[in-house]
């Protein structure tokens, strides 16, 4: 051992643990390290960092932090009855800030790798079936938002693209839409506020960060097309009445004012990703073509969209067909 050290020692290799304790470098990593990550998500972990990882783990210095001591934590949290989901992110938010300082020599291991988290239950997600679908569709004839909902069902896009689609990024002729810009919540002087920023600035480890350029069925470039004819506007396709881009909240109360009116299952609107995913699914379209079109980074999220049987191969005319009901 004596060996070992003084090796690392010879050749430069060692360095000192730190002496800051837990709520110290988890504030610096939060503060400091999170430059390329979303608004929302910051502030998640920042939350995560001060109500649940603080409290039991912060007054511990960094290089006294065992594996049994993280172990405990992450035990305590489930038997206070937060989800196994919840404790997984939070043990997530933990190692990551703890990875970044082996990374940069404040620790020599991570002491958060190795924990058992508890067993997460798949979720059982029920997309909109055809009668809800039809329903739905019939109760927004009419309707302010028409429009934006049927473009987000038969997409798939997710709120924040749909409401950052200019009109240079809607292609009539090819019936395509280019989907590089998305309107996200961020923070300026203090306040929340939400603006347009390209996907290269907004994407999460899940998700691809580079534009998408997505065939789309004609029934809804015809919509479109009826959009740009009766309300014209110099930049956003959905906009409201002082022609900026609609706000996320708004199109979630509105479509949960709907389908309670209706009697359609409220799923918010990220859950008509799964039903657009799950009719792709049927229709045979290559798995590699869905993962695309959805705007995954991986197949296993796809996967995890599709509430369909998996079949095999078509093609992109496919895609602008496949929503008939």
């Amino acid at each position: 051992m004596l060996t070992e050290v003084m090796s690392t020692i010879d050749n430069g290799e060692y360095l000192e643990e730190t002496e800051m304790s837990v709520a110290q470098w988890m504030q610096t990593w939060t503060r400091d390290f999170l430059g390329s990550v979303k608004i929302g998500t910051k502030e998640g972990y920042e939350a995560v960092v001060k109500n649940h990882i603080i409290p039991c783990l912060g007054s511990i210095r960094m290089k006294d932090l065992q594996l049994l001591t993280v172990q405990r934590f992450v035990n305590r949290l489930s038997e206070k009855g937060m989800n196994p989901k919840t404790v997984k992110n939070v043990h997530g938010i933990l190692h990551r800030g703890l990875q970044m300082a082996v990374r940069i020599g404040y620790l020599k291991k991570n002491p958060s790798d190795g924990i058992i988290l508890p067993r997460i239950e798949q979720e059982e997600v029920h997309p909109l079936d055809k009668p809800e679908l039809s329903k739905l569709l019939k109760s927004i004839q009419g309707h302010e938002h028409e429009v934006l909902i049927n473009t987000a069902i038969f997409t798939g896009m997710r709120s924040g693209e749909l409401l950052g689609l200019t009109w240079d990024c809607v292609d009539f002729e090819n019936n395509r839409i280019l989907i590089k810009r998305e309107v996200i919540r961020t923070r300026e002087d203090g306040n929340n506020c939400f603006k347009l920023v390209d996907h290269t600035k907004c994407r999460t480890e899940e998700t691809q960060s580079d534009e998408r350029n997505i065939p789309v069925d004609s029934s809804v470039m015809d919509i479109l097309r009826g959009v740009k004819r009766d309300f014209p506007s110099d930049t956003y396709v959905f906009v409201n009445k002082t022609g900026n881009h609609l706000y996320p909240s708004k199109i979630y109360d509105r479509l949960r004012d709907i389908c309670s009116a209706t009697g359609v299952t409220y799923r918010g609107t990220h859950k008509m990703r799964f039903w657009c995913v799950s009719a792709m699914y049927e229709k045979n379209i290559p798995e590699h073509v869905i993962m695309k079109y959805a705007g995954h980074k991986d197949v296993s999220t796809t996967r995890h969209y599709n509430r369909s049987r998996f079949f095999d191969s078509k093609n992109d005319d496919e895609v602008r067909n496949l929503f008939a009901i």
